[in-house]
């Protein structure tokens, strides 16, 4: 069952993935957020930025 939050944020994922260096970041946000179903600050915050550690 899909949820319109869950098609929103796909959307939005998707197209994330087609802007220039967002690629990996969008696919790792995808899965956080959707797979994983995390939404911490600290958890986002690394998947768009993962050399700030």
């Amino acid at each position: 069952m899909t949820t319109v939050a869950g098609a929103v944020l796909s959307s939005f994922f998707d197209e994330l993935a087609r802007v220039d260096d967002f690629g990996e970041c969008a696919e790792q946000l995808r899965k956080l957020v959707l797979v994983d179903g995390v939404f911490a600050e600290p958890a986002v915050r690394n998947a768009l930025f993962p050399d700030s550690q």
